[in-house]
């Protein structure tokens, strides 16, 4: 939700069934591909299994960021998990947008990469253009 459009943005990402969908397809489309494929046994039976594992991996990892929160405020941005706890950040160049899905970025203090996928129905619709609004022109 956006609650200062005046002075800054304020986000709380939601679960995205976009992402689902991109998941449960990818992996199909995978899956397919491996069956299909002329592979001698037992190479399709271990691959179907590596991306079996795979996918329900990703599925239960796909709400990871599901309740954090984003703010900007005083051209600072401010990246804090469902917990409360602030992840101390920085946001990169290299932040990525589309219409469908905006990747953010982040360095932490530590130098760690961080990369917070936001689907464009993760958030209100006036709150997604915002936020590439934001991050267009800073």
């Amino acid at each position: 939700m956006l609650s200062d459009s005046r002075f800054g943005l304020d986000l709380r990402f939601c679960p995205s069934r976009w992402q689902s969908l991109w998941l449960m397809g990818g992996h199909g489309l995978a899956l397919t591909a491996v069956v299909m494929s002329a592979i001698p046994p037992p190479w399709p039976v271990v691959l179907t299994l590596l991306v079996l594992a795979h996918g329900s991996g990703a599925w239960f990892a796909r709400h990871r960021f599901v309740g954090w929160r984003l703010s900007y405020r005083d051209g600072h941005w401010r990246l804090q998990d469902a917990r409360g706890n602030r992840v101390s950040t920085r946001l990169c160049p290299s932040t990525w947008m589309s219409p469908w899905v905006t990747v953010l970025h982040w360095r932490t203090e530590q130098g760690d990469f961080l990369a917070v996928p936001v689907w464009k129905d993760a958030l209100a619709a006036a709150d997604y253009r915002r936020l590439q609004a934001r991050l267009r022109w800073g």
